[in-house]
């Protein structure tokens, strides 16, 4: 097995930054290269998966991910991974134990982000933007972007969330391109209307309508990367208005344009 030291990868690195207790890095895997082999990080991370897909061994179980799947690995944590038809890139945050510890963070709390927080997702694609513009301000502009990360992680998991936020979080992702009204939400998670309206920020940390929309444009991830479809294509696939709509959510919660993501 290998053991990756602090900012190691098994792919190639296209771009990396350190920045006071985090690594951002772009990590490339070029087609036909075994990636599968079994290994270890000596520090936590996430991974999004910015291009392509593969599978996954952790734990004795294999996982199908896509473009747009964001992961948590403990430091230690065993896992291999291989390409699926064609390469893959991922975007990796390597986190320190000097900057949990400093934060009052658990890994377990950070685990819970990368798979119930929406935002992780794209707080994470704002750092890779930072990375690429790789200007004089990107290092202050990352590091403001890796802390409201971990920040965000701690404030939404330190709590013990009720059912009906989980009911509601399952119905939305069910549901993500479909019109759905506050009785219908309130109805299905057995709580009264002014509930969700009132608490739902505290949980998902934005807005119902802000949450409603990066679901669409996470589902316009594999869409973008993946296929040839036109933006105004992509856009009514995703249930957005229309071509301008989706060019400028997508922006707001990436920081990207759609077109630049697709060359990136």
């Amino acid at each position: 097995m290998i053991a990756l030291a602090t900012g190691g990868s098994t792919g190639q690195i296209l771009r990396s930054v350190e920045i006071s207790g985090a690594i951002v890095t772009t990590v490339h895997y070029p087609t036909g290269e075994c990636t599968h082999g079994e290994h270890y990080h000596e520090n936590p991370h996430f991974c999004l998966l910015l291009r392509g897909a593969d599978v996954e061994v952790r734990g004795g179980r294999s996982y199908d991910r896509g473009t747009g799947d964001t992961f948590f690995y403990h430091a230690g944590e065993s896992h291999a991974t291989r390409p699926r038809e064609r390469s893959t890139m991922n975007a990796l945050l390597e986190l320190s134990w000097a900057l949990l510890d400093g934060c009052g963070l658990s890994e377990a709390q950070l685990a819970n982000a990368a798979k119930e927080n929406l935002n992780a997702a794209f707080l994470m694609l704002k750092m890779q933007q930072e990375l690429s513009n790789n200007d004089e301000h990107a290092p202050l502009a990352i590091e403001a972007l890796v802390l409201e990360l971990v920040n965000d992680s701690k404030a939404c998991y330190q709590r013990t969330p009720p059912r009906w936020v989980r009911q509601v979080a399952e119905l939305l992702s069910e549901h993500w391109n479909k019109r759905l009204t506050l009785a219908e939400l309130s109805e299905a998670a057995g709580v009264h209307p002014v509930t969700i309206s009132k608490h739902f920020r505290k949980y998902f940390s934005c807005t119902l309508g802000e949450y409603r929309r990066r679901l669409m444009v996470k589902h316009s991830f594999p869409l973008i990367r993946e296929s040839r479809l036109t933006l105004s294509e992509i856009a009514y696939a995703c249930a957005f208005a229309d071509q301008s709509h989706f060019i400028r959510t997508f922006r707001q919660v990436t920081g990207f344009r759609p077109k630049d993501f697709r060359r990136f």
